[in-house]
């Protein structure tokens, strides 16, 4: 089990489409960065030349970072573009198996069980990380030319009610961190998704294509239906981002344990069920 897992995990993160899918999330960060980030920073040189004599703070980092920065069209476009992104680097490496026979190569060695735990672990890594490296890195970056200084509560979209609301005033850069690694979580637990339909589909950009159309179609049903603001905390293209001032700390690990049971429990009992058929 750990060599096959080591094999996944490496064939996983060094491939062509890891690295094409670091590179989507990296053109929008970099577009943040272009278009938010850089305005910021020259905008703060000049208040810093004027001696603040307008009385508006600097930007900082946790308002103008991609993550956090409702600004623009690139928050919106990288969170709504999550399941393309994580399904990229190997969710689709079981139905490529299956395809090619390489799977019977593969059974010789190791159960049913093992491979699929494997490659459940191994997408879910490699999902995630493609999707949270391009995030992390933005925000380093940003926080290279804008100041870290805590968020001033009347700029600020994060109110009494939002989640982690004291965390974000009162240490802003873990309350941070936790929402990529939130990040982290949910795209990988949406690659997964793929494997667990690769057995009922006859087209890889179907596998590929799947998690994307069901996040889109969860968003639009959510969104038509909502009759406040509090319903839109069901969404993942909302909650996940830091700027959003109404998630709910219950409802987003509901959600996750929902996601992760689900197809995990799927993935592996495909392998158990054959396994005792064999």
């Amino acid at each position: 089990m750990k060599n096959l897992l080591k094999i996944d995990l490496y064939r996983s993160i060094f491939n062509c489409q890891f690295l094409f899918a670091c590179l989507l999330g990296s053109l929008i960060a970099i577009s943040n960065f272009v278009q938010q980030v850089f305005p910021a920073f020259l905008r703060n040189n000049r208040l810093a030349a004027s001696n603040f004599s307008q009385n508006l703070p600097p930007a900082n980092v946790f308002q103008v970072w991609l993550g956090a920065n409702p600004v623009g069209m690139e928050q919106f476009l990288y969170y709504l573009l999550l399941p393309i992104i994580a399904v990229l680097p190997y969710a689709d490496s079981y139905f490529i198996d299956k395809k090619t026979g390489y799977l019977k190569n593969f059974l010789i060695r190791v159960t049913r069980k093992d491979y699929f735990i494997s490659r459940y672990i191994a997408a879910f890594i490699s999902g995630g990380l493609a999707f949270s490296i391009p995030l992390l890195i933005n925000f380093l970056v940003t926080n290279l030319l804008l100041p870290s200084m805590a968020p001033d509560p009347y700029y600020s979209s994060i109110g009494e009610t939002s989640m982690w609301n004291t965390l974000y005033y009162s240490e802003p850069i873990f309350y941070t961190l936790l929402f990529i690694i939130m990040a982290f979580l949910f795209s990988g637990a949406f690659s997964t998704i793929s494997l667990l339909i690769s057995d009922f589909v006859e087209h890889r950009f179907i596998v590929v294509i799947f998690p994307f159309l069901l996040y889109i179609a969860f968003f639009s049903i959510m969104t038509y239906i909502s009759t406040n603001s509090q319903m839109l905390a069901w969404i993942p293209e909302y909650f996940l981002t830091p700027s959003f001032p109404y998630a709910n700390f219950k409802i987003v690990l509901l959600e996750f344990m929902i996601l992760l049971l689900g197809t995990f429990l799927g993935v592996v009992w495909k392998g158990i069920k054959r396994d005792a058929l064999d």
